[in-house]
């Protein structure tokens, strides 16, 4: 009789070590899924932020004409140098000729 207890003792500490082993690796997974719960929330947070940052500082940015513009840079730089040289070009073509008419 005392070794029939024996054995039932010796089968009910390996099944409550199966049990703690298997409620420890339960925990270890519930916590690594709470962990990548609150990372993709904190991922979605922060891209609903940026996502509007973005969309208003573009339409900000195009309001107030703060875009540079390849168009109007050239016609205020590169154009008004070479209209201006054409003109000097051309003054003192006028000018040659006048004075090889005299």
């Amino acid at each position: 009789m005392r070794e029939a207890w024996e054995e039932e003792v010796k089968r009910e500490i390996q099944r409550i070590k199966q049990k703690n082993k298997a409620l420890k690796n339960a925990r270890v997974k519930r916590e690594q899924q709470v962990r990548t719960m609150h990372k993709l929330q904190c991922l979605n947070i922060s891209k609903q932020f940026l996502n509007g940052c973005f969309k208003g500082t573009l339409s900000h940015l195009a309001e107030k004409n703060y875009w540079r513009e390849n168009f109007s840079d050239q016609l205020s730089i590169a154009y008004k140098q070479w209209l201006a040289e054409q003109a000097f070009n051309e003054s003192s073509r006028h000018e040659v000729g006048s004075d090889l008419c005299d």
